[in-house]
């Protein structure tokens, strides 16, 4: 009784053993990098990013001129410092240009029919200054700023006025590591 029971044991065992080795786990890691992008770019009111300096474009209501754009991060890292540098064309006139204020609209955005900020109204630069520059701050992927130039209308001169935008590699965030 007992080898017929072992015999058994022993065919059930060998039998159900290459249904079971069909059976198969397999484990892969993978890894992939993909190179960094970091850039500002500073664009209108329904305008496609073009990657070249912005040209302030005014339009005057009661005697102030106003262009309202924004500062949108186009790359692929967020980035926490950028510099902007501001050029002045005279085009006509043979005085010095009107100083034009730099504001930010904190926790909003501009209303262009109202002239008028949903959050808080920030004064970054004029552009007496050549340049300004945003610290600190936490642009993420496709982020804004959004932002209005304001300057008292003059029909004494005409100058271009021309935003450029620069991120270096120590304004960016540090890297960041994810696992999945």
């Amino acid at each position: 009784m007992k080898r017929i029971f072992a015999l058994i044991l022993a065919i059930a065992t060998f039998t159900s053993l290459p249904a079971s080795a069909g059976q198969s786990a397999r484990a892969v890691k993978s890894s992939s990098t993909s190179t960094a992008t970091w850039a500002v770019s500073a664009i209108g009111q329904s305008q496609i990013i073009t990657y070249q300096p912005y040209s302030l474009t005014w339009v005057v209501t009661s005697g102030v001129a106003y262009d309202y754009f924004a500062l949108r991060n186009i790359g692929s890292v967020p980035i926490s410092n950028f510099f902007v540098a501001i050029n002045k064309i005279r085009l006509s006139g043979n005085s010095n240009p009107n100083e034009i204020f730099f504001e930010r609209c904190v926790g909003g955005i501009w209303s262009v029919s109202t002239n008028q900020c949903s959050g808080t109204v920030a004064l970054i630069a004029s552009a007496s200054d050549a340049s300004f520059v945003f610290s600190g701050i936490n642009l993420s992927i496709g982020g804004e700023i959004s932002m209005r130039a304001r300057t008292q209308a003059s029909n004494r001169n005409n100058f271009s006025t021309t935003l450029t935008t620069y991120v270096s590699r120590q304004d960016i965030r540090g890297q960041q590591v994810t696992n999945s």
